[in-house]
């Protein structure tokens, strides 16, 4: 990704690197690069599916330039629009993806399929699409606890079967729970991965114990 949005140092420029594209948050999925190449004839729909991953579910279509780089990618192109919305219905990023088509077409006049059009105006689409919208005219862009649960709310909200929202809800509440973790001992941090499940809950809580005690004097 080289972003229009940072300014140049001289000859060189900012490139944001990822070891992967998180889909909510690592409970949930996460996309890596062998999965972008693992069918090279929809390398496009799979560019789709990891900007709304990236732009629609992690930042919410909070700003407009969001989707407008949905619509410049997507201006033009030839897609597989049976395959990409398959494969965007396997995560529950359908809803989120029409509410980002639905304000390319009122903003920019993106030309759609017939099929695909009837599913952008409809009334679940349209109210999704007012939602992200009200963050438009906001003066900042959310603090992060903020966009957090406004993270979970807007993507179970879009979901329409119920197995992929008990998926959400559960996958927030371990992600606020199961979490890695530094501690220190002397001089030295020492890291517990989230892999160790409910170790990190005790070890979390006995730093905070530790924080509690009165620091003695030397």
């Amino acid at each position: 990704e080289v972003s229009l949005f940072r300014p140049f140092h001289g000859n060189h420029f900012d490139i944001d690197l990822h070891w992967a594209i998180i889909c909510f948050n690592k409970h949930y999925a996460a996309f890596r690069l062998t999965d972008l190449l693992s069918e090279p004839d929809h390398l496009l729909e799979r560019q789709v599916v990891l900007l709304v991953t990236h732009h629609g579910v992690t930042n919410i279509w909070q700003h407009i330039f969001y989707v407008n780089d949905l619509y410049f990618l997507l201006k033009d192109k030839s897609l597989d629009w049976t395959w990409l919305l398959e494969k965007l219905a396997v995560y529950g990023l359908e809803n989120v993806f029409l509410a980002g088509l639905y304000w390319c077409q009122q903003l920019w006049d993106l030309p759609l399929p017939a099929a695909v059009q009837s599913l952008v105006h409809t009334d679940r689409v349209r109210s999704s699409a007012a939602a992200y919208a009200e963050s438009w005219e906001a003066d900042h862009a959310s603090e992060v606890s903020s966009l957090v649960l406004k993270q979970f709310l807007f993507f179970a909200n879009a979901q329409t079967r119920l197995r992929l929202r008990i998926k959400i809800h559960f996958s927030f509440v371990t992600s606020r729970v199961f979490r890695a973790t530094t501690f220190l001992i002397g001089n030295r941090v020492h890291y517990i991965p989230m892999e160790l499940g409910f170790i990190t809950i005790f070890i979390r809580a006995l730093r905070s114990f530790y924080r509690l005690l009165p620091v003695r004097q030397s």
